[in-house]
């Protein structure tokens, strides 16, 4: 691939969405209470330690398919949660079929729907790089690749919905990161000497708007440092900052989020049916996920039998968390 020497030699290519009334809104999902609390951001969270692998860096060069590349490092991230595939999601997939015209990018929103709708494939189908290892828009917008066989297999990696966040402020995009295993947003960026370094910096308010662009990254982490709130970005420009990835202060949120637009999260259709497990020897039964680690209570046998009625027997659910209860209501409407 090639090496990437300044920052004119790194492909951008998101563009603002539209407003659209029908957006599901993530924030909708949220209980009451504080959005993060100082014990989360204290814990800080890192998907490639849930995941238990590092990611693979992206590479678009100087082609405009940032959202394919945001999007298909989300997708492999979901898939791999579910299945420990390694294999790789295509950019090129997803960024062929949204694309708003050669060198103009994309929407985010057009990529999450494409995910839904349509789904994605791996990297072995759809290749995002030519034979020698570069890729250029030319290549990325190319769409003969599409057929019947292909699409039947993408709809193994659909995902459920998409939902917008509409909370611009940092707490929001760390709930949506541990939430959603991560989430999609773009950055409006400016040539400024810092986008190859572990800590970009947003464009100054002084600085001239036709020289600013868009950028789509996928978010995957978020610490406390040195007392500071921080996120952690993957971007798909190589092996700059830290492995590829990068990480933005809360410089970046200011102005109710003057230079981040656009964030999405994914809910994802698991290829599983629920699992419910009895520990041996006692009454309780749950509703387990191995994925996030909790467990759910089933209270009664018409609860259980409302689900599906089957579950295995285990030794014991520790390290489980308890995340509520279930229990079967009969509602009857006059």
């Amino acid at each position: 691939m090639k090496h990437i020497a300044s920052e004119r030699q790194l492909g951008k290519g998101c563009i603002k969405q539209p407003e659209d009334e029908r957006d599901f809104i993530f924030e909708k999902t949220l209980g009451a209470g504080v959005v993060m609390t100082d014990k989360e951001w204290s814990d800080g969270y890192d998907i490639e330690k849930v995941l238990g692998i590092k990611l693979p860096v992206k590479n678009q060069q100087l082609s405009y398919s940032c959202v394919g590349q945001a999007f298909s490092t989300y997708t492999f991230v979901l898939n791999y949660l579910e299945n420990k595939d390694l294999d790789q999601h295509s950019a090129k997939a997803i960024y062929s079929q949204i694309t708003l015209g050669h060198g103009r990018g994309a929407y985010l929103r057009d990529g999450a729907k494409l995910i839904v709708d349509w789904g994605e494939v791996k990297e072995s189908i759809v290749k995002s790089y030519k034979a020698d290892g570069n890729t250029d828009e030319t290549f990325m917008v190319n769409k003969l690749w599409i057929n019947e066989e292909v699409n039947k297999l993408a709809k193994t990696f659909q995902s459920k919905e998409y939902r917008l966040i509409t909370g611009m402020e940092i707490d929001h995009f760390a709930r949506a990161i541990k939430d959603g295993y991560g989430m999609v947003a773009g950055v409006t960026g400016i040539n400024n000497g810092t986008w190859t370094l572990t800590y970009p910096k947003p464009p100054k308010l002084t600085d001239a708007q036709g020289q600013m662009w868009g950028h789509a990254i996928y978010f995957g982490k978020f610490r406390i440092k040195d007392g500071k709130k921080e996120v952690g970005i993957l971007n798909s420009w190589g092996n700059i900052g830290e492995n590829g990835w990068q990480w933005l202060g809360e410089d970046w949120f200011a102005d109710k989020g003057r230079w981040i637009f656009n964030p999405w999260v994914l809910i994802d259709i698991t290829n599983n049916d629920m699992v419910f497990k009895k520990i041996k020897g006692e009454p309780s039964i749950y509703l387990v996920d191995d994925v996030k680690g909790t467990k759910t209570m089933i209270i009664d046998m018409r609860t259980l039998d409302s689900l599906g009625g089957k579950y295995e027997e285990v030794d014991n659910l520790a390290g489980y968390i308890p995340v509520g209860t279930l229990i079967y209501v009969e509602r009857i409407i006059d």
